[in-house]
């Protein structure tokens, strides 16, 4: 009986090695991912309204993440993703992200669910592609938010991986303390990420808010009522002092 034939190797396994060994072989200088082509970035901005709170999250996949992300795509094993399969993998890549993000409200876990899914490939070094990963989602909550809510929010999304991690938030008809947070993003969701910080990237993981809802004087909603049921009534409104 002769020998046994070797097994054919994978495709996709000796694709993936190529394209780390032409990293290795390539010059520093010649990323074209500004933080290293083996990161990826996060950025999360929170917005709390009385209501609900939104949370809009992007991932900034490098180009061996996106390689590898990429075959889990290419369902049809061609070698590459046609625009179906993005299509395809936009939801459940959302979801699983959503699975790594913990938001909680006055100290219970909220409930969060997916708006909107979108996934990118903008060009990357040697042929490669990056992979920009766009998630909003929202948390309906039961009551209207009290005086002095804690809000506690966390990505535990990729723990192992470096790369930028960035989180901002922001009050919509509510009185927000971030605990420092900014209400604007300095990478512009990752899409410029700033020259100073390149070698000491953001690492925000967590957030620590504390809500209260805005409420308009009492004087103001009386008169506020006045006007309407004047109006209803075909009077002239009555003026308006409280503005």
């Amino acid at each position: 009986m002769g020998p046994r034939p070797l097994p054919r190797p994978l495709p996709r396994a000796i694709a993936a090695l190529a394209a780390v060994a032409i990293w290795v072989a390539l010059p520093a200088a010649a990323a074209a991912h500004p933080l290293g082509n083996f990161t990826i970035n996060h950025f999360a901005g929170i917005t709390v309204a009385p209501n609900e709170i939104r949370l809009d999250v992007v991932i900034d996949m490098a180009e061996i993440p996106t390689f590898q992300e990429r075959q889990h795509m290419d369902t049809d094993g061609d070698g590459t993703v046609s625009d179906a399969e993005a299509a395809a993998a936009q939801a459940p890549a959302c979801d699983r992200q959503m699975g790594d993000l913990r938001l909680s409200v006055g100290g219970a876990a909220a409930t969060l669910e997916p708006t909107t899914a979108s996934i990118g490939f903008p060009a990357g070094l040697g042929g490669l592609s990056t992979m920009r990963l766009e998630c909003s989602f929202v948390a309906s909550l039961a009551t209207p938010l009290a005086s002095s809510t804690p809000i506690a929010f966390e990505d535990v999304s990729y723990p192992e991986r470096i790369g930028w991690r960035e989180i901002i938030a922001t009050g919509d008809g509510v009185s927000l303390d971030t605990g420092g947070l900014p209400a604007t993003s300095v990478s512009n969701r990752l899409t410029h990420y700033p020259a100073d910080l390149i070698s000491q990237p953001l690492d925000i993981r967590s957030a620590a808010l504390v809500a209260t809802a805005v409420t308009a004087p009492a004087d103001a909603v009386i008169q506020e009522s006045m006007r309407a049921s004047n109006t209803s009534k075909g009077r002239d409104p009555a003026p308006n002092n409280w503005s």
